[in-house]
């Protein structure tokens, strides 16, 4: 008889691990659409320049509790005309804007962490909520089986959503943050997407499904 497979999100439901507090720390964050099949680790191993991985790296390093997130709505074998979002997610001030980079070489030239504070204001500056759903099954199988009925769920019904790679937490699949507060949800099912766009259009969080608002620590996050 063969042994029924293991997925670390089944096992954690059933042991009733809690959600909130587990929203790794993050305040600035790079969106960067990368369309083509992710690996488990989708940023190192993609084809995006060496010099450009650099100073992304760089850019990161400057700026406290950053992240960079590959993003996607679908598969493309040409790498133009590629969306990049530059957000705050503070506390106390938050913003989205949207580039189109004509070649990954493009974002060369942008300065990224004064963008990110809101010293340079480049790109459209997008007003709705913007949804990142982890769907990398590479990474973790348990981010495939419940992040892409998500995502299609939030593409049926309009919202602005991107597929995008490992955001933390696969255990708690499916994941996903809204922003613009930066706010992390775990295990929620399609059917949960009305109740959530719900909730964010109003300027409140669907409560249940709350792991926390990543610019807070893990005992800000309890609280």
């Amino acid at each position: 008889m063969s042994t029924p497979p293991f997925y670390a999100c089944d096992y954690s439901a059933q042991i009733g691990e809690q959600l909130f507090a587990t929203a790794p720390r993050a305040e600035h964050w790079l969106l960067l659409e990368y369309p083509r099949p992710w690996s488990g680790k989708a940023y190192e191993d993609s084809s995006i320049p060496p010099n450009v991985k650099s100073q992304i790296d760089g850019v990161l390093a400057q700026m406290p509790h950053s992240r960079l997130q590959m993003i996607a709505q679908g598969s493309r074998e040409s790498l133009t005309d590629l969306t990049l979002y530059v957000i705050r997610a503070a506390w106390e001030r938050q913003h989205i804007r949207r580039i189109t980079l004509p070649t990954y070489e493009a974002l060369l030239d942008l300065p990224l962490a004064d963008i990110a504070a809101g010293r340079a204001e480049m790109g459209v500056p997008v007003a709705e909520p913007l949804y990142i759903v982890c769907t990398n099954g590479k990474r973790d199988v348990c981010c495939a089986r419940h992040g892409l009925p998500i995502y299609n769920a939030l593409r049926a019904a309009g919202a602005q959503a991107w597929q995008c790679n490992h955001i933390g937490g696969h255990r708690l699949a499916g994941t996903l943050v809204a922003f613009p507060h930066g706010v992390y949800y775990g295990r929620v099912t399609a059917d949960d997407v009305p109740a959530l766009l719900a909730a964010v259009g109003n300027g409140e969080m669907l409560l249940e499904r709350v792991r926390g608002r990543a610019c807070l620590e893990a005992v800000g996050q309890a609280a």
